[in-house]
């Protein structure tokens, strides 16, 4: 029979679990985060709280009864309800008014406590349907477009467009880029594991579905069976499911504000991918081929995002203990060789053409930061740009205080029942090295994200944080599924039972919270395309005749609060801006100072040499000079934020010398008639690319330009220009 646990047990856990939410708190004020009444002040609650964990924990280890119970973590929930948990600004729960929530659904949960374990296998069910419901009844058929998620949409039109052959010469933006943040970004995953619906589909239909799909579907089935594979049963699956459904305010500010879903995508598969491969460890690399091929698909999907690799250090090392097993399975050697078959090829395209020795180095002594990085010889890539803003950033030294507040502001956006269940999860794992593995992986997300991210703040890293508690989700919801197994006894005592509805009412009113949140009412605010941006395309495209279109100054979030560059799309037109996605930290000019400080006259000349016949500008100063030349610049109208103003002088020509024209450009390439041997285009060279006729070679002109030298052509013959193949660039 087994052993109860031991009152001290209970005292030991609580008083374990309240210092380090204390800990992480830095204050734990009560009742709100207004309250002069700080529990935890200079650490005195966190101290007091581990000498009582330490006291009763040795108590009971002298009994013979000593373990860390779900019970003593959930006497920790009233304790977290009356504090500032609940009010804290950028928090994960509303308000005060949540109480009263969290007061009811306990009531009612009580009430009916026994069933409960069972309903919420349907409950694990219906919560992504009820977010996925709640959030398209706001956003309708409105198009999520805040600050990454319109740049996400242009990616996958590019992809749809022209994968595999990527990356590809784009001329619709900037007079031709080389586009190649496919892979930095982590955008492949999205793509490919929704590749039958993008295709299917228009993706101004189907992108926000894209979104819910990943935050609402994804993510929990994910969660459910990474819990499965660690051996747990469906309560503890279904449990860890519907917390990671709420578990962080967070997630949903990198799902519906910022759009990284590269980053998202990666992180929602990385439980299912951890929890398989800690198992994969626990037994050795005794696993079927169908397990070690979903580590493959998945663990390659989860790896689109580069940076997702280093949060499967915690794995290499608990399993070097035992490489030499590992070695002698079939199953390691059939992961390892098909991983290096699917990703090699694509990682090492990814560091040759992304510099990414140079973004790595950023900040450091001797790194190249200023102006436009080399291709080759002093040919200047119209898309490399390593910012000074980004690089002053970087610390020299980690900062201990500004980690701890990192650290703090991720927990207090952290749904409690994560930290609160976390512990007693953990040692309900099987096996000692699923649990080093969980450990081993906390310890690393507070490193990357509290100490690493001071000295490399173009990573990101705060965000492993957030993964760190994402995985927590699986052996809290352990924890959570042994404790209503405990309350719906028959020897369940009134008190242990009002635990279990307790943790009941905060799990279902975090489903509310993540609809709140969903519908747009939290802090973190995210945007949907308006009637100013459609304006703003058919304005361009009624006025735009065969030109670019230039887009004056510095464009970053003034098209819905998201970036410009889908605006090729639904104008079918090429355009010119500093730059069409957050590739600069700080103000950038589209207008060169060599053309810009010659005023009039020589804004007229750069226009003139990118064959510009619309000017849009949304600076006052920009306007205010448009506006003082009208021999120059006529007003078309305006949309939001932007006046376009008329070329009078425009000689419309794509040609600098030579003659011919431009037939079409899409987003892989352009097609030439020449009606000349010899001519320059006013397109950027780039060394990758390939005519299918005639020979191309840079031609320099001022100290900014490197346009397309076209020569040994048959006049009259049509050409086009388009990037090699990338596994011409890979050899």
């Amino acid at each position: 029979m087994e052993q109860q646990p031991s009152r001290a047990s209970h005292i030991a856990t609580f008083a374990l679990v309240t210092a380090v939410l204390m800990a992480l708190s830095g204050s734990f004020r009560l009742w709100d985060h207004h309250s002069s009444l700080a529990l935890a002040k200079y650490g005195v609650g966190t101290l007091l709280c581990l000498t009582l964990a330490l006291c009763a924990g040795f108590s009971a280890r002298r009994s013979g009864t000593w373990q860390i119970t779900a019970m003593g973590s959930a006497a920790v929930l009233p304790l977290v309800l009356i504090s500032d948990w609940v009010t804290r600004p950028y928090g994960f729960y509303p308000g005060l008014a949540v109480r009263g929530e969290i007061l009811l659904l306990t009531l009612g949960s009580f009430l009916v406590l026994r069933r409960l374990p069972h309903l919420l296998s349907v409950l694990a069910l219906l919560a992504p349907i009820f977010l996925g419901w709640w959030f398209f009844s706001y956003v309708g058929t409105r198009q999520l477009v805040s600050d990454d998620h319109s740049s996400v949409f242009f990616r996958l039109q590019l992809l749809k467009d022209n994968f595999p052959n990527i990356p590809h010469y784009l001329p619709l933006w900037n007079g031709g880029i080389e586009w190649r943040d496919f892979f930095g970004t982590g955008i492949l995953n999205l793509y490919l594991l929704f590749w039958p619906l993008i295709e299917a589909w228009p993706l101004e239909q189907s992108y926000t579905l894209l979104v819910a799909l990943v935050a609402f579907a994804v993510l929990p089935l994910s969660v459910y069976c990474g819990a499965r594979m660690l051996d747990l049963d469906r309560l503890a699956g279904s449990c860890a499911a519907i917390l990671s459904l709420c578990f962080s305010l967070v997630w949903y500010r990198w799902v519906l504000k910022y759009g990284a879903m590269g980053f998202v995508t990666s992180a929602a598969l990385v439980p299912a991918v951890f929890c398989l491969s800690a198992r994969f460890i626990e037994r050795r690399g005794k696993l079927s081929l169908l397990s070690c091929l979903t580590v493959v698909i998945l663990g390659s999907l989860a790896l689109c995002w580069p940076l997702m690799a280093l949060f499967f250090i915690p794995l290499l090392l608990v399993a070097a203990p035992n490489m030499i097993q590992l070695l002698r399975r079939w199953q390691f050697w059939t992961v390892l060789c098909l991983l290096m078959m699917i990703n090699l090829p694509w990682g090492v395209l990814f560091w040759k053409v992304s510099k990414v020795d140079k973004f790595i180095t950023l900040g450091e002594e001797g790194d190249a930061l200023s102006g436009h990085g080399q291709e080759i010889g002093q040919i200047p890539d119209p898309d490399q740009h390593w910012d000074t803003a980004l690089a002053a950033s970087s610390n020299k030294s980690i900062n201990f205080k500004a980690g701890v507040r990192k650290l703090r502001e991720a927990a207090s956006s952290t749904n409690p029942l994560v930290f609160v269940f976390a512990l007693p999860g953990l040692a309900l794992l099987g096996g000692r090295r699923v649990r080093s593995v969980f450990i081993l992986m906390m310890l690393e997300g507070v490193l990357l994200g509290a100490a690493v991210s001071q000295l490399k703040p173009q990573y990101e890293l705060e965000r492993m944080m957030m993964l760190a508690c994402l995985l927590l989700c699986v052996p809290a919801g352990a924890a959570i599924a042994e404790l209503l197994r405990r309350c719906a006894s028959e020897g369940a005592r009134p008190g242990e039972r009002m635990l279990g509805a307790l943790t009941i009412a905060c799990l279902v009113c975090g489903i509310f919270v993540s609809a709140w949140i969903s519908q747009n009412r939290s802090y973190e605010r995210f945007g949907l395309n308006s009637a100013s941006s459609a304006k703003l395309a058919k304005l361009i495209r009624e006025n735009a005749a065969t030109g670019r279109i230039a887009f004056t100054g510095f464009v970053l979030h003034e098209l819905d609060g998201g970036h410009i560059a889908p605006l090729v799309f639904s104008t079918g037109k090429p355009l010119l801006t500093a730059a069409p996605t957050h590739s600069r930290w700080s103000y950038t000019e589209l207008v060169p100072e060599e053309y810009k400080s010659r005023g009039i006259p020589g804004i007229e000349e750069y226009f003139e040499l990118m064959n510009v016949s619309v000017v849009a500008a949304h600076e006052a100063d920009w306007r205010g000079l448009l506006d003082a030349h009208p021999e120059s610049y006529l007003p078309l109208g305006a949309a939001g934020a932007f006046t376009l103003y008329k070329r009078v002088r425009w000689q419309p020509s794509y040609f600098l010398s030579g003659s011919g024209a431009v037939l079409s450009q899409d987003s892989g390439g352009l097609v030439v008639r020449m009606d000349s041997a010899e001519a320059v285009l006013k397109f950027n060279y780039l060394p990758f690319l390939k005519s299918s006729a005639c020979a191309l070679s840079p031609a320099k002109v001022g100290a900014s330009a490197v346009l397309i030298r076209v020569t040994a052509c048959t006049p009259g013959a049509e050409i086009s220009i388009r990037a090699g193949k990338p596994w011409e660039r890979l050899l």
